[in-house]
């Protein structure tokens, strides 16, 4: 096996703003003890796929975070070798 990679998929209660998804990029790496090589970069979706598309990347990989406003679902998707 080359790395690790863990990909979640659910559903909110509410929909997930820009803030919440920053926080979590900022938050996360140092949780799970991840070096970060670079600041989130979170990014909204156009009005016909409205949500938020975000990423950091990590030591020799990232860690992204799909939202879609529409469905209040979420797909966070972490990899690291």
């Amino acid at each position: 096996m080359i790395g690790l990679h863990l990909v979640v998929d659910g559903v909110t209660e509410e929909q997930v703003n820009r803030g919440t998804v920053d926080h979590i990029l900022r938050e996360l790496p140092e949780v799970i003890d991840l070096n970060v090589l670079s600041v989130p970069h979170v990014v909204e979706g156009v009005p016909e796929n409205p949500g938020w598309t975000s990423f950091v990347i990590i030591d020799k990989s990232h860690i992204a975070i799909h939202t879609f406003s529409e469905t209040d679902t979420t797909s966070i998707d972490i990899y690291s070798c």
